[in-house]
């Protein structure tokens, strides 16, 4: 018989119930990492999507496109990473209040909507979400979290596609 949800408090994490087998304190510690993760994720599909709006000069159609193709794949990625947190028993915390507390990324530069300063602060930001997620691999590892460390190797590898799109736009 399949039990009821519940919901426990636990390290401060608000959690449910769940058979996987990963011990509950690396599952709130991956909780946590993951979140922190997708409050980075959800910035950077926004600053995207800004870009996206935003965006000025002479490339104006090529960049409008690979804005909004870069907004769609971190859409996904953060996804992923918030049915992972799902998956570990928490709870995917991307709020608009959550992600502007949690996110790791810097503020979108707002003075120009030139296709230079947009990709400059896309790639900025697109850099230091590549980073972390790199980090993260290596701590989902050393937690035996193998899945999550799975997941993150994937947005990584997107996010790595992804920079060598538009740093190729930078020249």
């Amino acid at each position: 018989m399949q039990q009821p949800e519940r919901r426990v408090e636990a390290a401060g994490v608000l959690q449910h119930q769940t058979g996987n087998d990963i011990p509950a304190p690396v599952r709130e510690r991956m909780g946590s990492m993951l979140n922190r993760q997708l409050a980075d994720a959800l910035h950077l599909q926004l600053h995207s999507k800004y870009a996206h709006w935003n965006v000025r000069g002479a490339n104006f159609i090529a960049l409008h496109g690979l804005f909004d193709s870069l907004a769609s794949a971190v859409s996904a990625w953060a996804d992923m990473l918030a049915e992972r947190v799902v998956q570990l028993g928490g709870r995917g915390e991307g709020t608009l209040a959550q992600v502007a507390a949690r996110s790791r990324l810097a503020s979108e530069r707002t003075d120009s909507d030139a296709s230079e300063a947009q990709l400059a602060s896309v790639r900025d930001n697109l850099v230091a979400f590549a980073t972390a997620v790199r980090a993260g691999i290596g701590t989902a590892a050393g937690a035996g979290d193998d899945v999550s460390a799975d997941i993150l190797t994937e947005v990584a590898r997107g996010a790595d596609a992804q920079l060598w799109k538009v740093e190729a736009h930078l020249g």
